[in-house]
């Protein structure tokens, strides 16, 4: 069937299959797509920036697949995406600051990848961002300040944690385990629950609190998520 004659598809289910090959050049034609689900496929190749075309985008979904390569820039065209699902795949690089112009973004999901270098400040431009999971790649640095959910479990990012991360209210994970800081954590984290101490686990030389710490409690913190490295 030729998936191009359907101009007014506004939602395109096709996950739990078992398609291969590249994504299909008939899907980058529906131009009315605000739903592109393809997890858990054989889907090779790299995301192709016709993508971008795809303008009603609202979610897209490449969860679980064998795509591969960067993140390509022109994806920050996607203007009115909410969600972006690229876990699980076998992306590489760094992550383009050009997606903090995603600025509708709720969800972002990269984890299990093979990203590296530095987590640009520029994804805190995402000011509608709740979650962010980035766990499981290759990232040496961080300099994000906001969200809801954090996970950067697994990665390779050393030093001590910055002392804005205590002061996010909204704040409700975050998972700091299996990496390689190190000091004390900041008395800004200073009333949280006992469980963040779970922060040490995988990371041998960062330090608990000893004694009270009197600083303002942030209500708004209430899990702290255990790997699952």
């Amino acid at each position: 069937a030729d998936l191009s004659k359907l101009t007014t598809l506004r939602n395109l289910y096709l996950n739990e299959n078992d398609f291969s090959g590249t994504i299909a050049a008939d899907l980058l034609e529906l131009t009315a797509l605000e739903r592109l689900i393809l997890d858990e496929n054989e889907i090779s190749g790299t995301i192709a920036a016709d993508l971008s075309e795809l303008t009603a985008l609202r979610v897209l979904a490449l969860a679980a697949t064998e795509i591969s390569g960067t993140i390509a820039a022109d994806l920050s065209k996607l203007t009115a995406l909410q969600s972006l699902i690229l876990n699980s795949n076998d992306f590489s690089g760094t992550i383009p600051a050009d997606l903090s112009e995603l600025t509708a973004l709720r969800v972002l999901y990269l984890d299990e990848n093979d990203f590296s270098g530095t987590i640009a400040a520029d994804l805190s431009k995402l000011t509608t961002l709740r979650n962010l999971y980035l766990n499981e790649n290759d990232f040496s640095g961080t300099e994000l300040t906001a969200f809801e959910r954090l996970w950067l479990n697994g990665n390779e990012i050393s030093g001590t944690i910055p002392r804005q991360i205590g002061k996010l209210s909204q704040l409700e994970t975050l998972d700091f385990t299996f990496m390689a800081l190190t000091g004390p954590i900041p008395e800004s984290f200073g009333g949280l629950d006992p469980e963040i101490c779970a922060l040490q686990e995988g990371n041998p030389e960062l330090s608990c609190y000893e004694g009270e710490i009197n600083v303002p409690t942030y209500e708004g913190i209430s899990d702290f998520r255990e790997s699952t490295s």
